[in-house]
């Protein structure tokens, strides 16, 4: 098995803050969520799974993220706004 080289100096990635909001249905598509994040400028759009609650649909949508800039495990507590959450990531 191979073994992951880990940098002594390495630098753990910055707290990067994380944003979602719901996307109402529309003719063409089911509802959605959005989550974004602004440094780096990264979007992903979700289908909701209607097996989750909302608050849980969010997070899933905010971890996506999270995981495709290797930031590790989003907020447990996020901020309410007032089309979603603000969620914090990475920065350990």
């Amino acid at each position: 098995a191979a073994l992951l080289a880990v940098k002594p100096n390495a630098t753990p990635p910055a707290a990067v803050t994380i944003k979602t909001e719901f996307l109402s249905p529309t003719d063409r598509q089911g509802s959605r969520f959005r989550a974004w994040s602004t440094a780096p400028r990264r979007t992903i759009t979700q289908p909701r799974d209607y097996e989750q609650t909302a608050p849980e649909a969010h997070r899933a949508a905010a971890q996506a993220i999270a995981d495709k800039l290797g930031l590790g495990e989003v907020s447990r507590a996020p901020a309410t706004t007032p089309t979603g959450y603000t969620f914090t990531a990475g920065g350990a």
